[in-house]
């Protein structure tokens, strides 16, 4: 090859590497924790699957949670957890895409739910039917990236969508539909960073998750089974790649104007317990999987927690796991400096951010 040719296959070669550039390991150790719209329920740019049978009450969850995601405040009692260097009155916008919900059902359940009340519409943003092509297609995904930029859904910022069958158009019982729509769309939306709950209908057998093609599991980090009880819901992760538990929340109720019963909030049966965790540098400590009933106090590791035991074994021994490697964490970063770990969790009723400074003035 001539010096001319070689110099123009290097520029090739460059310009193929600058599209395709090679990982950098660095920055994914240099970021945070992991950050929660809803600690144990939604991760901070994950995508989480709630499915459930119709009338369960999935839209009117899904609602709720983005209703209160969008103004920063805690859902069910679940306080979020983002990057500590964020200000206080930080919220995350929120896109809304509703293909379910009639115009009279909707206008229900915003009135109902407490949450709409003091709703920032620059900040959550409804669209009701919108005119959407499959997003298994790639008119479908260029439309939804138009609708995200212009409503300036970037990362860290929430994307709904209400119903995900009515956002497709290939067959639902066709593993192919759902890879397109990864292909398309939920690759897109990863690369972004946007965090995405979507809602699905189970079939027959609710054991086994969303209705249709076992595919609809596979481009998901959790997927949330959602049963009614006779005080609220249940949710069951019937895939889970973050370690979440089982959770329980019980539903406020109020009555319409016609008498007919309507849900006006939810509450966390874990959250009663009030745990909180401080942390004095950013880490992931909102790992710990909260069920109910019964105080588990750790000794000799400086970590002392007020955590809830489920009654499934599998819960109590992962529970379990988590205590004994945030034990191990907190004894491994402090062995030899004579301080307190640096992870302080404290139960009902304690002044969690007094009980800090107490301990940093005795280090002092």
């Amino acid at each position: 090859m001539s010096p001319h040719e070689v110099a123009a296959e290097q520029a090739r070669r460059a310009a193929l590497r600058a599209r395709f550039p090679a990982t950098n390991f660095a920055t994914f150790r240099d970021r945070p924790a992991r950050q929660w719209h809803v600690p144990g329920l939604l991760p901070v740019g994950a995508q989480v699957s709630l499915v459930a049978g119709a009338g369960a009450g999935k839209s009117n969850l899904a609602l709720d949670l983005a209703l209160h995601i969008s103004q920063g405040l805690p859902w069910a009692g679940l306080a979020p957890a983002y990057d500590p260097l964020y200000s206080e009155d930080y919220a995350p916008s929120v896109l809304y895409v509703d293909m379910e919900n009639g115009p009279d059902d909707l206008e229900e359940r915003r009135g109902a739910l407490r949450a709409a009340e003091g709703v920032d519409p620059e900040r959550f943003i409804h669209q009701w039917m919108p005119d959407l092509p499959g997003l298994d297609t790639a008119a479908g995904a260029r439309a939804l990236t138009d609708m995200l930029d212009g409503w300036f859904i970037a990362e860290g910022d929430l994307l709904v969508l209400d119903s995900l069958q009515r956002l497709t158009e290939g067959p639902e019982d066709k593993g192919d539909t759902m890879r397109a729509y990864y292909r398309h769309t939920a690759a897109m939306l990863r690369r972004r960073g946007i965090t995405v709950l979507r809602t699905d209908n189970t079939g027959k057998d609710e054991s086994r998750g969303a209705r249709g093609s076992r595919a609809k599991q596979d481009d998901v980090d959790i997927e949330w089974s959602l049963r009614r009880t006779s005080s609220g819901l249940t949710l069951r992760p019937t895939k889970n790649r973050t370690g979440v538990a089982p959770l329980a929340v019980e539903a406020d109720m109020g009555t319409l104007p016609d008498g007919r019963p309507v849900v006006t909030g939810y509450r966390c049966a874990q959250a009663k317990t009030d745990v909180t965790i401080i942390e004095r540098e950013p880490r992931d400590a909102l790992l710990i999987a909260l069920a109910d009933d019964v105080s588990a106090p750790r000794s000799g590791s400086g970590l002392t927690a007020h955590l809830g035991w489920g009654k499934g074994r599998t819960a109590r021994e992962r529970t379990q796991g988590l205590l004994d490697t945030l034990a191990a964490e907190g004894l491994a970063e402090n062995r030899g400096e004579g301080k307190h770990p640096r992870w302080y969790v404290t139960a009902a009723g304690k002044d969690a951010a007094a009980e800090v400074r107490e301990r940093d003035e005795a280090e002092a």
